[in-house]
């Protein structure tokens, strides 16, 4: 499955050209384009924040409304310890069995019901056409990151090796923006003052998971801008997260 051609595409390709997107494109020519995956290629958070629920009711723990807001933008062993923190009835030093079991989950799910977002649809073949490169720098499991691309037609973009504890996603944006211009597109409101700071052109994508959130960035997107182009997870927040 190709979204980023057929109907969708055309459509997408017109959006391109929308005066919101001018100085996003004026700015992407000869730049590295470094993009975030979840929340900004994809819708996810909403899946991911089900995926922990789901997890976390097989052992009998109900989580707070809203628990995944703050954990956004994490890896995944990083909101693991949170949650044992929390009083989680998990067991950290089996880590790896718990993301295996949520990412199963969340895989199956967002290949039957997760599409690129607008922002994605409009501008990586814009991109593809006028910058020195694109990559993605995320938190996100590799391999699970590498089947949804494929599956959506967007294997043309990099992505990067995943940040570790030794080089976290903070010194790979240095690095990259050692070399500009660079056009960040991002939803952690830290990683935009980052990159701002680097000197990167910052592209800001709003969602529900971080609309109340303070994104300070040269351009600022909303996935709900263009609704005749559907993001997947339709349905939003599932129900109490």
């Amino acid at each position: 499955m190709n979204e980023i051609n057929g109907a969708d595409g055309r459509a997408a390709d017109g959006i391109a050209r929308a005066p919101m997107l001018g100085a996003v494109l004026d700015a992407v020519c000869g730049a590295l384009v470094v993009w975030d995956f979840d929340g900004v290629i994809a819708d996810t958070e909403p899946l991911h924040a089900a995926s922990y629920w789901h997890v976390l009711q097989t052992r009998g723990y109900r989580p707070s409304t809203g628990f995944f807001d703050d954990l956004i933008g994490r890896t995944e062993a990083e909101i693991w310890n949170i949650l044992a923190l929390q009083g989680a009835p998990v067991d950290t030093a089996a880590t790896r069995a718990l993301m295996a079991e949520r990412q199963s989950w969340f895989l199956a799910r967002a290949l039957k019901d997760l599409r690129p977002t607008w922002v994605a649809r409009a501008l990586v073949p814009a991109a593809a056409r006028t910058a020195r490169g694109q990559v993605i720098v995320s938190n996100g499991e590799p391999s699970t990151l590498t089947v949804l691309l494929r599956h959506w037609g967007l294997d043309r973009l990099q992505l990067l090796p995943r940040p570790s504890e030794s080089r976290d996603k903070a010194s790979v944006l240095e690095q990259l923006c050692a070399d500009l211009p660079v056009l960040l597109i991002e939803d952690n409101p830290g990683y935009l003052r980052l990159g701002r700071s680097l000197g990167a052109f910052t592209v800001a994508v709003r969602h529900d998971f971080n609309r109340h959130a303070g994104l300070e960035a040269d351009v600022l997107l909303d996935l709900q801008d263009f609704p005749h182009l559907g993001q997947g997870q339709r349905k939003g927040r599932a129900a109490g997260i």
